[in-house]
């Protein structure tokens, strides 16, 4: 590729000196391989670079600084693609699946295209990933007009014989759009042909259009053996009703030989959108990336040269590749035209690429196993194995383990038709049974069901592809086939999971000493993991030692037949305790006591080693003296018990003959003192370590509770038992200090022996990573759901509750001004949209499409609305008549789609979000303009008084004010922790603008005259919902203004013990009820939280996670007392409330809550609000995140001068900072001075008066 295709401005002497720069270079860094691109472009070398631009007399150019922009599903690093090269996964460089322009301009990209997606991306120092579709789609907005259309017909297609035509050519346009681009020969014939699956769709006695011909009529389908082979079908090109009828491409039989064509379809060479930051590319590698599909082509394909973009129609644009080529003279062989799959921006390509082969499949189902195929698939299974483990020893998330199992059973079951059994860790593979007359029908019958199986994951993969029917239907009917051979073999149906009986096999166990060695080792390793632990060894060094221990214990399953547990017995006969143990069982009890006390009083760490090493030294001498490590469940016994028989089998150990109340007793009493040491280290705020061991311990404890009573501790277990002594009493007693909310952890069982951790709270800080803060507030929050497609999102209840207050609220309010719901369609059509010049001009780049009705191409593309003035206005001409008629206010609440191109984000900039919108009409101005005012004064309310965030009414700038309007009014809302401002909603004053364009008259009662309307437009979004969490949250989670939150206050009810009887927990249940009730009376929206699978701090955690105002805590306790404790979200405040007033109190403090929020946001927004007439100081604040108020001109030149210079120059930006300059926001109603004499615009190159004081700042 030339320099001069992409800077024709260059010389051959520019290009020669430019070539010799890059030789400098070459010989100034010859020992670092990246360094001709990185030294190049990097901002360390700038300097460098200028001296070499100096020293050959060259025009210095001005270097710009931006971040890299990364594309989805594929890599941007050198190394990695090199990988992909040298493992030839790819055909070089320039490959069409490559990220390089060499790959993407073969691909079909074209100069133009790129150039138009790089201007309208805009230079960023912001690092987002891009979805592939924005550039295809520009870029078929560049070749879609030019580019000439073509014909190809699959293989498999189908003759169709027309009755009464003629073989005749006409010349037709080769862009039904552009007659520039030429024309090209049209056969037409009695015998044409169509794709198969384009007859499928085809019915006798309908209509279908044959593209550049016209109607055909359908009047036989000719099928044998249900497959269709011929159709016949007579003309009607008289009939030009094209509407409903089904859209074809064809090819006609003449003399003219058919292109020979080959299609090629590529697929992502990463099968992940985004990997992570750890995550090893090499594990989503796509490894059938291309498909060739050979087509007919039509004749005209002859003339397209290499390097031209077609389209073929139905199919999509292609690039060619090489071009067609007639016989060789040495070989005879045609050379077909290949034809390179070019995007346009949609979810899938519009060709679906065929199945795989059906004869290699049967090629490869008819090849024999044998001993070595097993021994393969054997070594497959253990890698893929190792693959698993290592995925559950990192964490991984769940999808990505998914495909590995899925991988690895995928394995087992060809390894089971191969050889005959299940595969085992440890087993040898042997060939499959000699065939006998018996064996040969189970031999069948296995390889059946491997067919099957096969076949089954080959339509799984399809419809997940979301591949076409037809080709989904191809391949089921081969499965139902499949099955059908299978009963026939088998004589029984074919299920998932069927086992064909195989020669009997006599499977000898394996000896006990092998059971007992493994036990050995995984007690070994078990030692090895926790001395790491304790030692505090690396991550990497731990997970491994993780990883052989759950290998050891699958294999250990394997052998046995169960899991491993701790107490499980393999050596013949266990030591018996004997009383020196129970001396020693007793002084690691007190030394670890001992420990817990010295680190609840923050005593030094050497004084806390010194202990340790006492304790350690003590379960070392434990060890020796009982034969096995001392754990928090080993039980002191009151004299030597003779030990059981040998088992041959694991066994539990018999628990020792104490009364079964007793050892319950004590084991609560142990369980709540251990619980309260976890929350004692937790709310002192212990290292993570230490956190640990004392929950596992805890969960220890309450494994031997279950093993005892048969039953689950009880979850909400709180308060002292009777083998408390009183020390531990007065310490429950005394107040606890205020916890750090960490987030709680809910211990779960993954299947491996090992316990794992879901996390509840926010792991990001508001003030210290906001995107992250933002993104999981929204997710853990239970306000969204992240969707398929990029800026569109699950609204869940605990979002759209808050929507239908505002709702609620503001249709009462507007009904009481004469407005009325309607509803209009979300379809708007080109012709409408296209009206209103300036109107569309602002919304055109974001204006979705709908181009198709299921295979067809529509006859005209339909807009899905951007906003609904153009839709609404047309039904307002043909009802307003006379002045009669006027006003008419009317309302809908809907969605709305704007296809951005920025980063989305939820709520704030979304490509689908709900909102209202209301459109009215008035015979004179004033009234119009009234009520413009009266809205946006509603839409101040709705922030101030439900959501309790601080709004600024001003009018918007002609600059930014909505397209086609006279004036804008909006409500601007300020959010510090990103330093932005934020449009809350606008009120628009249209005028007679959009009535003049849809003639929207009246005839006036005083002159007879037609007068044209005035007309308003007004609407607020979901956005409100995304200003509130930015304004009010918090590094715990949502805070919810009352007024809007779902629910106002959670009853959680606590202090249930062990001990509790059943009698007890009824009163508390009755007593939340009443409570309940009586707070429901009172106008409360409140709930109970009565689940019994989680404790009461977990409730604690999760309900402050959602933002509820109020939480109510309510234990036995509580009701002797006749009491309550109730906590406020916004400050963790904690009070007690007498019962008996708290139909009053609570109301009161949902009020008091209110009204702090909005306090504190208010005086946030005015410390943030600095009002400046000078420049230097105007930029100085604006990047210290506040909004400014500085006297302006109100000149759009001007306007677009203050963006430019208060953007913080390239190079000059600190890690994370924003850059962009500060646009104007609104002219406040309120303004902060009078405009004096003296008074400048605040752009310092304005010489112009300032006309007012205008609200500048950063924004969303």
């Amino acid at each position: 590729m030339e320099l001069t295709q992409f800077f024709p401005e260059f010389t051959q002497r520019t290009i020669l000196h430019v070539q010799l720069l890059m030789q400098l270079k070459m010989l100034l860094i010859p020992f670092a391989p990246w360094s001709i691109t990185t030294d190049l472009w990097n901002t360390s070398r700038d300097d460098q670079f200028y001296w070499f631009i100096e020293a050959l007399n060259l025009r210095r150019p001005y270097i710009w600084e931006y971040s890299r922009l990364n594309m989805t599903n594929t890599v941007l690093s050198k190394r990695k693609l090199t990988w992909f090269v040298e493992e030839g996964l790819v055909d070089g460089w320039d490959d069409p699946r490559f990220p390089t322009v060499r790959g993407i301009l073969r691909r079909g990209m074209t100069v133009q295209g790129l150039k138009e997606f790089i201007i309208a991306q805009g230079s960023s120092k912001s690092v987002v990933f891009m979805e592939w579709d924005k550039i295809w789609a520009f870029n078929k907005k560049v070749i879609d007009p030019i580019v000439p259309r073509y014909t190809a017909v699959d293989k498999n297609n189908v003759v169709v014989n027309v009755a009464g035509a003629t073989k005749e050519s006409s010349e037709v346009a080769a862009h039904p759009k552009n007659a520039d681009v030429g024309t090209k020969t049209v056969w037409f014939g009695p015998r044409i042909l169509i794709d198969y699956v384009d007859a499928e769709t085809l019915k006798e006695g309908e209509m279908a259009t044959f593209i550049n011909w016209g109607n055909l009529l359908i009047d036989k389908i000719n099928k044998k053996d249900g497959k269709i082979v011929s159709i016949d079908a007579s003309l009607r090109l008289d009939n030009k009703d094209f509407k409903k009828t089904v859209k074809l491409t064809w090819l006609c039989e003449t003399v003219e030989e058919f292109t020979p064509t080959c299609c090629v379809y590529f697929e992502h060479i990463i099968s992940k959108p985004v990997l992570g930051k750890d995550e090893d590319f090499k594990n989503y590698i796509g490894h059938q990336t291309r498909t060739e599909v050979e087509m007919i082509g039509d004749p005209e394909l002859r003339k397209c040269k290499k390097g031209d973009i077609i389209q073929l129609q139905r199919r999509g644009f292609f690039k060619v590749d090489r071009a067609y080529a007639p016989p060789s003279i040495y070989t005879g062989v045609t050379s077909p035209i290949i034809l390179l799959e070019v995007p346009d921006g949609k979810e899938k390509p519009t060709g679906q690429a065929p199945a795989t082969n059906k004869e290699t499949a049967k090629a490869k189902d008819s090849k024999k196993p044998s001993a070595n195929d097993a021994t393969e698939i054997n070594d497959k299974i253990k890698k893929q194995g190792d693959i698993v483990r290592d995925l559950k020893t990192k964490k991984a998330n769940k999808a990505d383990i998914d495909a590995a199992v899925k991988v690895l059973l995928a394995l087992k079951t060809e390894y089971k038709t191969i050889s005959g059994k299940d595969w085992k860790p440890d087993t040898e593979p042997t060939p499959a049974p000699s065939k006998t007359a018996t064996i040969t029908t189970t031999g069948d019958a296995n390889a059946i069901n491997a067919k099957i199986v096969a076949q089954g994951e080959k339509v799984r993969i399809l419809k997940s592809q979301k591949a076409d029917k037809a080709s989904i239907d191809t391949e089921v009917k081969s499965l139902l086939a499949l099955k059908s051979e299978y009963k026939t073999a088998t004589g029984q149906d074919w299920k998932p999971g069927c086992v064909v009986p195989a020669v009997t096999e006599t499977v000898i166990p394996k000896a006990n000493n092998n059971s007992s060695e493994l036990n050995d080792k995984i007690k070994s390793q078990g030692d090895l993991v926790r001395d790491l632990k304790t030692k505090k060894a690396s991550k990497p060094e731990i997970d491994a030692a993780v990883k052989t221990l759950l290998s050891l214990k699958a294999d250990f399953k394997t052998l046995t037949g169960s899991d491993w547990k701790p107490e499980t017995a393999s050596q013949p006969s266990p030591v018996t305790p004997t009383i020196q143990s129970n001396s020693i069982h007793d002084s690691i009890v007190a030394q670890g006591d001992k420990i817990r006390d010295l680190k609840s009083k923050k005593a030094a760490k050497p004084v806390i080693d010194e202990e340790v090493k006492t304790l350690l030294a003590l379960k070392a001498e434990y060890k020796n003296t009982t034969g096995k490590d001392w754990t928090p469940s080993s039980v002191k016994v009151e004299s030597a018990t003779p030990a059981p028989p040998t088992q041959t089998h694991p066994v539990k150990e018999t628990p020792p003959a104490a009364p079964m109340a007793d050892k319950k007793e004590e084991l609560t009493g142990k369980i709540t003192s251990q619980g309260e040491q976890v929350r004692s280290l937790k709310a002192s705020g212990a290292s993570k370590e230490q956190v640990d061991d004392a929950v596992k311990i805890l969960l220890e404890l309450k494994e031997e509770y279950k093993t005892v009573t048969g039953t689950d501790f009880p979850v909400a277990v709180r308060g002292s038992t009777k083998s408390t002594d009183s020390k531990k009493k007065e310490k429950k007693e005394a107040p606890k200090p205020k916890a750090v909310v960490n987030p709680v952890v809910d211990a779960k069982d993954d299947g491996t022996g090992l316990k794992k951790q879901t996390r509840l709270g926010l792991e990001a800080k508001k003030h210290e990573n906001l995107p992250d803060w933002y993104s999981q507030i929204l997710t853990k929050g239970e306000m969204i759901e992240y969707y398929d497609i990029s800026g569109c999102y699950i609204l869940r209840p605990w979002s759209m509750s808050i929507w239908s207050v505002i709702k609620n609220w503001f249709t009462e309010e507007i009904t009481k001004l004469g407005v009325k719901e309607c509803y209009f369609p979300m379809f708007v059509s080109k012709n409408a949209l296209e009206k209103e010049k300036s109107h569309i001009a602002d919304f055109s780049p974001e204006v979705a499409w709908v181009t198709k009705s299921g295979d067809s191409d529509l006859a005209e593309p339909i807009a899905i609305r951007p906003t609904s003035e153009t839709i609404m206005y047309p039904a307002y001409a043909k009802w307003i008549q006379s002045y009669r008629d006027l006003p008419i206010k009317l309302n809908q609440w809907t969605n709305i789609v704007r296809w951005e191109f920025k980063h989305p984000q939820p709520f704030l900039r979304t490509r689908e979000f709900l909102w209202q919108e209301g459109h009215s009409a008035f015979a004179n101005r004033k009234d119009a303009e009234d009520e413009v005012l009266v809205i946006l004064d509603l839409y101040a309310r709705i922030y101030e008084e439900l959501l309790a965030i601080p709004v600024r009414k001003g009018r918007k700038t002609e600059k930014e004010k909505f397209a086609g309007g006279n004036y804008t009014t909006t409500v601007e809302a300020f959010i510090s922790a990103s330093g932005r401002s934020i449009q809350g909603a606008t009120s628009h004053h249209l005028g007679q603008n959009f009535s003049k364009m849809f003639d929207i008259v009246y005839e006036d009662p005083n002159t007879q005259q037609k007068e044209y309307v005035h007309q308003n437009s007004w609407g607020l979004t979901t956005r409100t919902i995304g200003v509130m969490i930015m304004v009010h949250g918090d590094d715990k989670g949502l805070v919810l203004p009352p007024r809007v939150a779902s629910v106002q206050a959670i009853i959680v009810p606590c202090g249930i013990t062990a001990n509790a009887t059943d009698s007890d927990r009824e009163k508390l249940q009755k007593s939340c009820n009443e409570l309940e009730v009586t707070l429901k009376v009172a106008g409360v929206r409140v709930e109970g939280d009565y689940r019994d699978n989680y404790s009461p701090g977990w409730k604690f955690n999760h309900w402050e996670l959602k933002g509820v105002p109020i939480r109510i805590e309510l234990g036995p306790k509580d009701m002797k007392s006749n009491q309550l404790v109730i906590v406020r979200r916004d400050t963790n405040e904690k009070n007690i409330v007498p019962r008996a007033d708290i139909a009053k109190i609570i109301p009161k403090v949902l009020e008091e809550i209110q009204a702090s929020l909005f306090q504190k946001a208010k005086e946030d927004f005015d410390s943030h609000s600095v009002v400046t007439k000078d420049w230097k100081d105007f930029c100085q604040n604006l990047d210290k995140k506040n909004v400014l108020l500085s006297p302006f001109c109100g000149e759009i030149d001007c306007e677009t001068i203050i963006k430019d210079q208060s953007a913080v120059a390239e190079g000059e930006a600190e890690v994370g900072q924003l850059t962009m300059g500060a646009k104007s926001l609104c002219i406040p109603f309120d303004q902060p001075a009078e405009i004096l004499a003296t008074d400048k615009c605040i752009n310092p190159g304005c010489t112009k008066k300032p006309l007012s004081y205008c609200l500048f700042g950063r924004s969303y």
